[in-house]
């Protein structure tokens, strides 16, 4: 694997979700600093410091296996240099250290001459530069004539190379292919006799500071860097890891997340909690707090108040201590310690921000009518159904069923939508969670995401087997609640009878991972046919209990939206989906009013009425009838009544608002009537 290109906030980590440290490379492998968990659709090839590297699990190319035979070096081919015995070097270095530049490091850092000679500093020639192939920032246009060199140790205390500084600050380390030197930790030889926690601190003369403060300090190569080593030196010892106050202009932090994430790479290796700190808000590390005292009057060559000053600080990144956990107790929390805050509603007490919601019915009940009357009111503003307020925000809608040129376009703008602030995915898979959240990032203040329906974004996941429909649903509920969105999934409903709750397609995961989900079916109580019921199905959030009802009208251009009634349904979606009792009144009615249609006709509504009345037949027995034989009611004329048909090819639907007459928004009726005004 080569090329690693870090990861941005555009196309974070899928693993971790944050925007950097981690990587791709241009074999489509995956490099995450904090996760050793696989992202969905990957796997795992090696863990390494707390993350791991991945790919995609259909990717034909895999990592090379450990007994994969090695290539036959050619001739003439660079032979690999001989390694230094580093811990042999180290002593070297010590003896090429005099005593003046002892003194002028000392000086330079504001240490102890102890402080150093506890660190083990040497001093590399330029000639030892030039044969430990060492480079670093403008060496090359200002070669230095030697470097300060600190030994580096590993998890055991074995010296694997050094780190090096100029006199003027200039750093480097010897070239790792060159001298067989690696990255390692600054271990003081006084470390094993100081009492207290250990400091876990950011490079060398940090903990030149931490020794002349008294303080039982490791220095660490980098911000993030030796965590392996710590690991193994520190195990069942109390650490901090120590960070450092470096906030650049851009927001980012390294210092602070840097020691963050060292924290849980030990937090995972030992399964414990480890605490991290940052030094006081006006010092950017230890050695720059040690210069603070200093320059208030801390004599280093007092032992006392140097130990006084130490103890001071080290209670006050006790005090300021914050604990990363175990990777398998990341989300482990004291309920103490949670603040309580109250949930956000997309609408009132029926659809929450930062939760998965959803809309569940039949074909051809207009669920995705339904959510676009939401997309268009949360984009534009306007208030909901039931006259509960809606701020306004941006909207996604992922759908694959409905053309978006000629279908979501016009139905969106005869619902009134602000259409700026409606973005379209066509296709997506749900386990691209960067895609989902790029998408949410890209539209500004987005505040709900659609997706009609779900079943046709799950991909390669079985959604009868409740283990893999979790797996999915999971880091959608926490798209939702890390992006503050409301998402509304639509699904259907399964065929035949039982609760409404058993009856969602797919596992029974789809209902119980949504914090609410609602019910679409047929107003069984309206003669027309064209009304809906929009009920509760479960609601683990909101107080409201009650349903609402709605019905397609058509506005000048003959484009079907949604037009609510405001009173509430109180109708259970389980007594609503029940199927009519049968019953042998019923049947007599629905021989009496089969045989009264079964010349094909139409017959006005009222005068069957009457009939069936003088028969012994009551308008509930005889709704019940209709509705057995599924009999279309359809309008004579624009002010003329019902009639009743049995149904048939020619017979036009009661559903299909019929073009060129304007409905209004609040109609009962397609046309703004109603069957029952004309039977009244």
């Amino acid at each position: 694997m080569s090329d690693w290109k870090p990861v941005t906030k555009s196309n974070p980590c899928p693993a971790c979700g944050k925007p950097d440290w981690c990587a791709w490379s241009s074999d489509r492998a995956l490099k995450c600093e904090r996760s050793t968990a696989a992202p969905p659709g990957m796997t795992r090839l090696s863990v390494k410091d707390g993350g791991g590297v991945f790919r995609y699990a259909d990717d034909d190319r895999r990592a090379p296996s450990k007994h994969t035979r090695r290539p036959i070096k050619r001739s003439g081919a660079t032979p690999k240099a001989a390694t230094i015995n580093w811990a042999d070097e180290a002593q070297q270095l010590a003896r090429q250290l005099t005593n003046d530049r002892l003194d002028e490091l000392a000086t330079s850092l504001g240490v102890t001459v102890d402080a150093l000679k506890a660190v083990g500093v040497g001093w590399a020639t330029a000639d030892d530069l030039r044969r430990y192939g060492a480079s670093g920032a403008k060496w090359k246009q200002n070669p230095p004539d030697g470097a300060f060199a600190f030994p580096e140790r590993d998890g055991n205390g074995r010296i694997t190379g050094v780190s090096l500084r100029t006199v003027d600050g200039r750093k480097s380390a010897p070239s790792k292919d060159r001298t067989g030197a690696r990255r390692g930790l600054i271990i003081p030889a006084t470390w094993k006799d100081r009492p207290g926690p250990v400091l876990v601190v950011e490079g060398a003369s940090d903990v030149a500071a931490c020794e002349a403060l008294q303080l039982r300090a490791i220095g660490r190569p980098s911000n993030t860097g030796g965590a392996d080593d710590l690991a193994e030196l520190l195990a069942g010892i109390d650490a901090i890891l120590i960070g450092e106050n470096d906030k650049k202009a851009d927001g980012s932090w390294p210092g602070r997340d840097g020691a963050k994430l060292a924290s849980a790479k030990l937090a995972t290796a030992w399964g414990k909690s480890v605490a991290w700190a940052l030094p006081s808000e006006d010092a950017k590390d230890i050695r720059a707090h040690l210069s603070q005292l200093v320059d208030s009057g801390l004599d280093l060559s007092d032992a006392d108040a140097c130990k006084q000053a130490g103890a001071e600080l080290l209670a006050t990144l006790q005090a300021n201590a914050k604990a990363e956990r175990p990777e398998t107790l990341r989300d482990f929390r004291i309920v103490a310690d949670v603040e309580t805050k109250p949930v956000r509603w997309l609408w009132w007490h029926r659809i929450a921000i930062g939760k998965l919601s959803m809309i569940a019915g039949d074909p051809g009940l207009g669920k995705s009518f339904l959510t676009l009357d939401l997309a268009a009111r949360v984009s534009a503003g306007r208030d909901f159904p039931d006259g509960s307020p809606c701020e306004r925000g941006g909207v996604v809608v992922i759908s694959c069923e409905d053309d978006l040129a000629d279908t979501i376009r016009p139905r969106l703008e005869a619902a009134r939508a602000d259409l700026k602030r409606i973005a379209h995915i066509p296709a997506v898979d749900l386990a691209d969670i960067p895609t989902l959240e790029s998408a949410i990032r890209f539209m500004p203040d987005c505040r709900l995401v659609v997706i009609d329906p779900i079943s046709a974004f799950t991909g390669n996941t079985d959604s009868h087997k409740n283990a893999e429909v979790r797996s999915l649903l999971a880091p959608l509920s926490e798209v939702a609640s890390k992006h503050e969105v409301a998402i509304v999934a639509v699904t259907h409903l399964r065929k035949g009878e039982g609760s409404a709750l058993q009856r969602l397609m797919g596992s029974i995961a789809f209902v119980a991972a949504a914090r609410a989900a609602f019910g679409v079916t047929k107003d069984a109580n309206d003669p027309s046919g064209l009304h809906r019921l929009f009920l509760p199905i479960k609601n683990n959030l909101g107080n409201d209990k009650t349903g609402l009802r709605y019905h397609l009208a058509a506005d000048d251009s003959a484009i079907p939206v949604v037009a609510w009634s405001a009173d509430p349904v109180t109708i259970s979606i389980d007594d609503a989906m029940a199927p009519p009792k049968r019953s042998a009144k019923t049947d007599e009615a629905a021989d009496w009013l089969e045989n009264r249609l079964s010349d094909g006709k139409q017959h006005p509504a009222r005068q069957l009425e009457d009939d069936g009345a003088k028969a012994g037949f009551s308008k509930k027995v005889l709704r019940s009838a209709r509705e057995r034989l599924n009999v279309k009611s359809v309008k004579s004329h624009f002010d003329g009544g019902w009639l009743w048909q049995l149904p048939s090819e020619d017979a036009q639907d009661a559903q299909n608002p019929i073009p060129g007459n304007r409905a209004s928004w609040e109609a009962e009726g397609i046309l703004g009537d109603s069957e029952n005004d004309d039977a009244a």
